[in-house]
């Protein structure tokens, strides 16, 4: 028989027999009421035993026997072997018990952290008291999230193309830690057998953590767009002749010239995003309404990210995009799979892969947005990200594109090799 120091509500002593855990599985007796729980649980984490902590917790929990502590001492089990999906539940769980308990509070900001809520982590922060927010590094939040460059261009298989290219700078920032906005500023140019064009863009998202694991996302994004449309005039040579009646002058077509019209055309996009966190998926869903020169475009779409190891070391899932374009009014389908994973604390990966049919899609709550004349049948896109220091990523990007040329004339498919580098500095999340 062992003796076991078991500081429960009552502070007593409680005897456990050997036989009552068993490693690594373990066993315990039918009786299984409030005072055994918490003698054991709370052995376990004085002898930090993690894995045999969540499965007696587990089943404590699954009995009825659900109180502050067992969902502590079940959250650091878990966070301790780096399942902070897992251990974000059980902390808010603990918080419902004893509102405002700042130990609880202070693993689950980590907890935020680590698999990369930041908006909920600095969301949380407003109800830390001056000695946790110091203890946490909270209490001088700068108003700037991260700021974010990025370059590069399109490599095209078609002399019926130039090589476009472009820019794109970003800020995100909070109001109150309570309202999160992200600001992007892009530009694109490319020059083309129909015309040149050139667009200017601006994309404002706003980031609402709710309650109960929801995250309420909203786009919108303006797209001013410049060109030049090309077309062949004919060129007319003139002859003179004589003729019973007196002189006749003659044209005739000798050769054509090309012409440049200048047209300038607005697009705007609206988009809304919800999404449910889970300990091993996010779920969400949203809607995206384009309004472009020539047609509007309506988007539905479903996403689910899994979470195999209850943190973000490896995710995967994908996008479903049901859309419609009043021009022709033809409905289509869109997946979009994706793979994350980092290879250590310093390397990301991401590849990510698009199918879709008919006209194109908006993506990422209105971020994306592709309003080309030619559809984007396939995309694949690999992305390595690396930490260069404690505040700042930098990354690189190569995409490859299928196009389809949209003409009523013909109708044929070219492609693009897409190359982009980046940086990215978040200042505040060390």
């Amino acid at each position: 028989m062992m003796q076991f120091k078991a500081i429960s509500q009552e502070d007593t002593v409680v005897s456990i027999n050997e036989d009552t855990l068993v490693s690594p599985v373990y066993t315990v007796n039918d009786k299984m009421d409030f005072k055994t729980v918490e003698s054991v649980s709370y052995n376990l984490y004085l002898n930090k035993d993690w894995k045999t902590l969540c499965i007696y917790g587990e089943k404590a929990v699954h009995l009825k026997i659900d109180y502050y502590y067992i969902r502590v001492r079940l959250g650091v089990a878990y966070f301790e072997l780096k399942h902070y999906r897992e251990a974000t539940g059980q902390f808010k769980r603990a918080l419902e018990f004893n509102a405002g308990d700042e130990f609880a509070m202070g693993y689950l900001y980590s907890c935020y952290l680590l698999t990369e809520r930041f908006d909920e982590a600095k969301w949380l922060t407003r109800s830390f008291s001056p000695v946790l927010a110091e203890s946490t590094n909270s209490n001088y939040f700068s108003a700037m999230d991260y700021v974010s460059v990025e370059s590069g261009f399109k490599s095209v298989e078609n002399t019926r193309f130039k090589d476009p290219y472009f820019f794109s700078a970003g800020l995100a920032h909070s109001i109150a830690r309570r309202i999160f906005l992200f600001h992007n500023f892009s530009y694109y140019s490319q020059d083309e057998s129909r015309f040149n064009v050139q667009q200017l863009q601006y994309y404002l998202r706003c980031n609402l953590p709710l309650k109960n694991n929801f995250l309420l996302a909203g786009g919108f994004h303006f797209v001013g767009v410049s060109s030049n449309d090309k077309s062949e005039a004919p060129v007319y040579s003139k002859t003179e002749r004589m003729t019973q009646q007196g002189i006749r002058v003659d044209s005739t077509i000798s050769g054509f010239r090309e012409t440049l019209t200048l047209r300038k055309t607005f697009g705007y996009i609206g988009a809304f995003t919800l999404t449910k966190r889970l300990t091993f998926f996010d779920f969400s869903i949203g809607t995206t309404v384009a309004n472009y020169d020539t047609t509007y475009q309506y988007q539905a779409n479903a996403g689910v990210t899994f979470y195999p190891l209850k943190n973000n070391k490896i995710s995967f899932g994908a996008n479903m995009y049901y859309h419609l374009e009043t021009t022709g009014n033809q409905s289509n389908i869109a997946c979009a799979p994706f793979l994350n994973a980092y290879i250590s604390s310093k390397i990301h990966l991401s590849i990510s892969y698009l199918n879709n049919r008919g006209a194109n899609i908006t993506e990422a709550t209105g971020y994306f947005v592709s309003n080309s004349l030619d559809y984007t049948t396939e995309r694949w896109a690999f992305t390595a990200s690396f930490k260069a220091n404690s505040t700042v990523w930098v990354y690189g990007t190569y995409g490859y594109e299928k196009k389809r040329f949209n003409s009523p004339r013909e109708d044929f498919r070219y492609y693009y090799h897409i190359l982009a580098a980046g940086l990215k500095i978040i200042p505040q999340f060390k």
